[in-house]
């Protein structure tokens, strides 16, 4: 990829990595475009400008700009800046991937608040024993350990998350 009056020209090859990534992403909750940044970002070799992003994604400024400021809240994104020059970059951020799975524990601690929730208003009413939502808390619970091990191998002596 190389830069030209803040569009980035990229394969079309590289255009379809981006649009699956998009699709991938939406379907966890992040907006289509955000999705598409992070693919953008994952193959660039530099931090690029939220001008270019828009020129090259083809979306609107006020898109990108939503769409990083959410990135960056959630620990995919960095600002970087190069010197002498006040414009703000974007690079993938080196613990994307923790966070990542951190997002996931969240989620899943979460449900399991909201099941207890719904498990102590049955209770109230005098329901017990409701299979689905003992099922509903198990699997939870073993999803929140799966991506907690995940995490702690990710972070192991021998990666250190990178």
């Amino acid at each position: 990829m190389t830069e030209k009056q803040d569009e980035l020209k990229i394969s079309a090859g590289i255009q379809k990595f981006i649009d699956k990534m998009g699709l991938y992403y939406e379907s966890y909750g992040i907006p289509r475009i955000g999705g598409r940044i992070l693919g953008l970002l994952l193959t660039a070799s530099e931090p690029i400008s939220a001008e270019a992003i828009s020129k090259t994604l083809q979306v609107s400024r006020s898109s990108v700009s939503t769409n990083v400021r959410l990135l960056i809240t959630i620990g995919m994104l960095d600002i970087t800046q190069k010197p002498q020059d006040r414009t703000d970059y974007f690079i993938l951020s080196d613990e994307a991937w923790v966070n990542a799975i951190r997002l996931r524990i969240q989620g899943f601690q979460e449900l399991n608040r909201i099941v207890e929730q719904g498990r102590q208003a049955m209770e109230s009413t005098g329901q017990t024993g409701n299979t689905k939502l003992q099922e509903l808390e198990k699997w939870s619970e073993m999803m929140q350990n799966l991506h907690q091990h995940a995490l702690e191998e990710w972070n192991g002596p021998n990666n250190q998350g990178k």
